[in-house]
């Protein structure tokens, strides 16, 4: 079709990583759910990080005003483009790449993320795009900023470039909405009285990001004992229940007389109503009468009353400054606050949120129960903010037979290894309120829903709370957790990390007259390891007489494991009544084994049966020593900053290195060790005027170390070849590597100002093959008249070690060379064209991008090498389109074509559990291995079974529920419309997909795919994208799976319409190789857009059937077409040689279907010459010496009679 490219930027810096963020080593991910998993999907089947494969590019502008742009192709890959802010070309960008999580950092942020100054966060590019915060869905950048004293002058110069928002006393901050069109002067507010660079302005202490945080019974309610406690009048009567969450459904039967008050923190238009249905479904579990059931759907303290704050928006989705407002009002009006919500980025309990329920905790004596969060598959220390703070009552997720699921996230927390969660209590498939009109979970009916997360866990642990509230009505939060936490039922089948202490038990909590505080005890052992350590947990007996308990601490499931390692003292407590008393736990880490070790300590009554029990985590350090590590610039001082990682290549774990007055310091276990440094040299804020690469491919660490780096070793490492003079240099690339295998870390600086020098120190250690360095250069000629301009991509990577001189110079002579076209049928323009390297084990590509113009064709120089490829991106007001990875072969030029004809349809399908997971690209162009996505256009996918809809979407891609267990032949549609310019008319595509299927396929939540036949159709098209019309031409098909594999099909039919899709023709075909050719011949008169049909079928039965309006375009006839037409058309007659007698080409003949002469093999396209001969009307083989020639009476191409 006419796809026209518009708009585009010039020369930022291009990275790439892997789709996949779980925000792991310097920079986290974003805030996630807690809670809305469907049943056994184990929290979010997987993290969005951006546009999804294939759907297009988003970008964010960070706090310094610069913009990153992310693209993603089918494969997987990601693409970040770097652009500079207004006067900000100085400045180098530093990116950093472990595993799957890329953060890309300008060079004045980074003293200051290194003194923990910035969140890292604010520059975590896929968290940013996870949490909506690109610049197409906001125009702002939320942030949290911390005050110190005299902070006047700095609040009056940062609302200058912000919008000031909520006043946030519990932590000393203020939110603050960052406009991204004045970023650049917020930036230099922030910066601007900074000495060095390396300090905030005067009155700024800190900046977060204000990251958005998003929502996360039958017999769940008797499951945790409640009913018992009923029985015994605890109910929650007198004791009010904080909620903060997406709001309130006021009206629903089972909450109209719970409400006491309702305030909306989160701005939304609807004010408290709650519009997602997370918030009346949390309520319900808590204090719901279950009338619209006849009780059944009982909440577990049916007389609570309840506070609603709504933090959340009607999308479920919120920032931490509102949540934190909505803590502030909570803890003033409830006993207990309930936060079904949370981050899926592991804490160590210091950020904003958890600061806030510690604050808010200590001065009003609020309980904060907090779901752990649904980052469980990615193992220990998974849970996030705000459950990992010191004061909350952190919850997991169990089923309904004391399983935990397997979506709760786990303890350790983060960092210090602290115990975490501390209880769990049902969260699996939990039946409560269903707000109208919304349909989060799997509604029951229309009052009712099912739903999972450790969201549906907290509240049977808040509504415990408030029963025991009731029971003890002076008791402060901390206190009524560790009551909960003592009385809760050990789940067998698992360790700590999983289910806390153990199940929550509300009939125990209220009947005990024993409990215990605190609610766990933690230590974190450093090696050489000190003396005992001791911790001091406290007894309450509220009983009327005393009580002797006996404890016993057990470690790692058994009392065995504990052996000499936890002793207690003394081993039988007597506690008065009305009274306390006090036991000591001695740890002796001298005799543990080094890990992190979890348990309990219990108390036993007379009766031999458990009283009491508190959590116990123990983490022992291994064998570690201390690497002290100098850095020296290249002017001879100590560098205000240096880029520094550091990976154990023994167990693949990167180690913090923290700065001191002597250098860096890291505290690292005894192994072998990879190490990499980027050294600048120069102030932060005038942008340093070089960088020096340093490392050290192998390190073995068996005592205390110290290394040193001094950057004047360092050699130069450019790389050059022989292009000519006039070519410009847009950005050098320095680029470190370092780790074991595939698992390593890159460290590379993009640099945009030529002055600035790169260097190399040689290394002088054995060579490692995970270990490189990079260097790069990329360049330009201007066009000229004769000349569209050339680019030089150049590339080197050297393996193992750094040689002792690292500059390069190559010969253009043996680069590869791209010859691209751009094709394009509107009027001339530009388009913004990507092209990035990508070495074969990293997490990246490198590269640039620049205004190309459109239609247009030019030639592109790059580095060949085996271990190499390269990336291409093409990007304008219509079309967003990627190609995969390609291997350019040395001394050759390859033709790469780009928003080609003929247009179509793609679609990837796959099965999970029972729904379809699709993905389509109605307006894809023609190249194979090419993927596009377009923002202005709507589609809509429905999946019909019988010819009856079983559920459909309106996007480009979705989930389909509705396969059943038995293998069923099922039919998917699409229907999608492109929105062009106003004069020309919208292009649509219809096309059906028939498929077998049947439910599953989600084994370790990886989607099978499922056989869908897709079509590509391309054709000798100009760069308008255009045939002419009068002329017969081919278009060659190919057939392939949904995941690229080529498939035979059988009898494909091919249609035409040259007039808006009114009428139909038929074209004639022919099979070649692993596709077929068809060809077309518009009527002289045909002006405008080509409508194509194709159907096929394969041979286990799946179809194909597509149509798109604007498949390419047909203009009028050449000058030189002769009048004579072809037999019964208003063809034109092509001319023929007049050695040949003139007569009808082979292409006409198959298109008008009548006998002509032997054709002359160069009027066909290479992909349809014949191999050996090609006769109209007969078809010739030959087999060894013999020949014969068969008459088929019907038109050959190819080697093939044509029916």
């Amino acid at each position: 079709m006419a796809r026209r490219l518009f708009g585009a930027r010039r020369f930022p810096a291009v990275l790439a990583a892997g789709a996949l963020a779980v925000g792991a080593g310097l920079l986290g991910g974003g805030i996630d759910a807690a809670s809305g998993a469907p049943p056994g999907a184990g929290g979010p089947a997987y993290r969005a990080t951006g546009p999804a494969p294939g759907s297009g590019s988003a970008t964010v502008t960070l706090i310094t005003g610069d913009r990153v742009t992310a693209s993603t192709g089918a494969d997987g890959k990601r693409l970040y483009t770097v652009a500079p802010g207004p006067g900000r070309g100085k400045i180098t960008f530093v990116q950093r790449a472990h595993g799957t999580s890329t953060s890309v950092v300008p060079s004045d942020a980074l003293p200051l993320l290194e003194r923990k100054l910035l969140d890292p966060r604010l520059f975590d590019i896929p968290g940013l795009l996870r949490q909506g915060y690109d610049d197409r869905a906001t125009q702002v950048l939320p942030l949290i900023v911390k005050y110190a004293d005299g902070s006047a002058p700095a609040r009056t110069s940062l609302a200058r470039s912000a919008q000031p928002g909520r006043e946030l006393p519990s932590i000393g901050a203020q939110a603050m909405a960052e406009r991204k069109a004045d970023a650049g002067q917020f930036w230099q507010s922030v910066r601007s009285a900074a000495p060095g660079g390396a300090n905030l302005a005067p009155g700024v202490a800190r900046i977060w990001l204000d990251a958005r945080v998003r929502a996360t019974l039958d017999r769940s309610v008797a499951q945790v004992g409640a009913p018992q406690a009923w029985q015994a009048g605890f109910t929650g009567t007198g004791v009010t229940t904080a909620i903060l969450d997406t709001g309130i459904d006021a009206a629903h039967p089972d909450l109209d007389d719970a409400i006491a008050e309702a305030v909306d923190f989160s701005d939304s238009p609807t004010g408290t109503a709650d519009l997602y249905g997370h918030g009346t479904h949390v309520a319900s579990i808590i204090t719901g009468d279950g009338s619209a059931a006849q009780g059944k759907y009982k909440g577990v303290a049916p007389d609570t009353r309840l506070v609603i704050g709504k933090v959340l928006g009607d999308d479920g989705r919120g920032e931490e400054s509102d949540i934190i407002a909505g803590m502030e009002w909570a803890a003033a009006r409830a006993k207990v606050v309930n936060m079904s919500l949370g981050s899926d980025y592991p804490t160590d309990g210091t950020d904003p949120m958890s600061l806030a329920v510690n604050a808010l905790s200590g001065s009003t004596g609020s309980l904060f129960v907090i779901s752990a969060g649904n980052a469980g598959q990615w193992g220990d220390s998974s849970i996030g903010s705000p459950g990992a703070a010191d004061a909350a009552l952190t919850v997991g997720a169990v089923d309904a037979d004391d399983r935990v699921a397997p979506f709760s996230s786990r303890g350790p927390r983060f960092g210090d290894r602290a115990f975490k969660p501390e209880i769990s209590a049902p969260g699996v498939e939990i039946a409560a309120a269903r707000a109208s009109g919304t349909s989060m979970g799997h509604p029951v009916d229309e009052n009712y829903t099912r739903a999972s997360g450790t969201s549906m866990a907290a509240p049977h642990v808040a509504g415990a709370a408030a029963i025991l509230a009731q029971r003890h009505p002076d008791w402060t939060g901390q206190q009524l957790k560790g009551a909960l936490v003592a009385a809760s039922t050990v789940v067998p089948d698992d360790n700590v990390w999983g289910q806390g202490v153990g199940r929550l038990d509300v009939a125990a909590a209220v009947g005990s007259r024993v409990s215990a505080s605190p609610a766990s005890i933690s230590a974190d052992v450093r090696w050489p390891y000190p003396g005992n350590i001791t911790r001091t947990v406290t007894y309450r007996n509220d009983g009327d007489q005393p009580v002797v308990l006996d404890l016993a601490a057990t470690v790692d499931k058994t009392a065995a494991a504990a052996g000499t390692l936890i002793g207690v003292t003394p081993a039988r407590l007597s506690v008065p009544a009305r009274g306390t008393a006090e036991a000591t736990v001695t740890f002796t880490p001298t005799t543990a084994d080094a890990g992190v070790h979890g348990g309990r300590l219990t108390a036993t009554g007379p009766d031999g049966k458990a009283v009491a029990r508190t959590g116990i985590a123990l983490s022992v350090e291994a064998e570690a020593y201390d690497l002290k590590i100098k850095f020296l610039d290249r002017k001879g001082g100590q560098p205000e900053f240096v880029v520094i990682q550091l990976i154990n290549t023994d167990i693949r774990a990167d180690y913090p290195i923290i700065r001191t007055p002597d250098g860096y310091v890291a505290r690292v276990p005894k192994g072998a060790y990879a190490l990499s440094t980027l050294i600048p040299t120069g102030t932060p804020e005038e942008a340093p005027d070089n960088w020096t690469a340093a490392g050290v491919p192998r390190l073995a660490l068996t005592g205390d170390t110290s290394l040193a780096f001094d950057a004047r070793a360092g050699r130069p490492s450019d790389i050059t070849a022989d292009t000519p003079k006039a070519a410009v240099v847009d950005m050098r690339v320095l680029g470190i590597r370092a780790g074991i295998g595939d698992w390593a870390l890159t460290w590379t600086a993009h640099v945009f100002d030529p002055a600035v020098k790169l260097y190399a120190i040689p290394t002088n250690t054995p060579a490692d093959p995970a270990f490189a360095v990079r260097v790069g250069s990329f360049r330009h000629t201007e066009p000229a008249a004769t000349d569209p301009g050339r680019k030089y991509h150049l590339m080197v990577s050297h393996n193992g070690s750094i040689p002792a001189d690292p500059s390069v110079r190559l010969r253009v002579a043996d680069l590869a060379v791209a010859e691209v076209r751009v094709h394009d049928a509107g009027a001339a323009g530009t388009a913004e064209f990507t092209r990035g390297a990508y070495w074969d084990g990293d997490e990246f590509a490198i590269g640039l991008n620049w205004n190309a113009p459109v239609p247009g064709t030019w030639k592109e120089y790059m580095t060949a090498a085996p271990d190499l490829g390269w990336y291409g991106v093409v990007e304008g007001k219509q079309i967003w389109e990627i190609g995969d990875l390609t291997r350019f072969p040395a001394r050759r030029t390859t033709i790469e074509a780009w928003n080609k004809a003929a247009f179509g349809p793609q679609v990837e399908v796959q099965v999970c559990d029972a729904a379809l997971r699709v993905t389509t690209r109605p307006f894809s162009p023609s190249g194979k291995g090419h993927t596009a996505a377009h923002p202005r256009g709507l589609a809509k996918v429905t999946l019909l079974r019988d010819g009856v809809e079983l559920s459909s979407f309106t996007d480009y891609s979705g989930e389909l529920p509705g396969l059943t267990a038995d293998k069923a032949v099922y039919t998917l549609r699409l229907t999608a419309r492109q929105f062009n310019e106003p004069t020309e008319a919208d292009e649509q595509v219809d096309a059906e997909w028939t498929l077998t299927a049947q439910a599953g396929g989600c084994e370790d939540g990886e989607a099978a795919w499922l056989p869908v036949v897709r079509a590509r159709i391309d054709g000798d098209f100009d760069l308008r994208n255009a045939t002419r019309a009068g002329v017969p031409h081919t278009l060659r098909a190919s057939f392939e799976r949904t995941d690229g594999t080529p498939v035979q099909v059988r009898d494909p039919r091919f249609e035409a319409s040259y007039d808006g899709g009114r009428t139909w023709q038929r074209l004639p075909s022919v099979p070649n190789g692993q596709g077929h050719i068809a060809v077309a011949w518009p009527p002289r008169s045909t002006s405008g857009y080509v409508a194509l049909r194709v159907t096929a079928r394969d041979a286990a039965g799946n179809t194909l059937t597509q149509t798109a309006t604007h498949a390419y375009l047909v203009t009028g006839p050449p000058a030189h077409l002769p009048e004579a037409p072809c037999p019964g058309t208003d063809r034109g007659r092509p001319p023929c040689a007049a050695r040949q007698g003139g007569c009808l080409s082979a292409a006409a003949a198959l298109a008008c279907g009548g006998r002509s002469r032997r054709p002359d093999p160069r009027e066909l396209p290479w992909s349809a010459r014949p191999r050996r001969s090609s006769v109209v009307g007969r078809q010739s083989s030959t087999v060894g010496r013999q020949s014969s020639v068969v008459d088929c009476g019907r038109p050959v191409i190819a080697g093939r009679c044509v029916t």
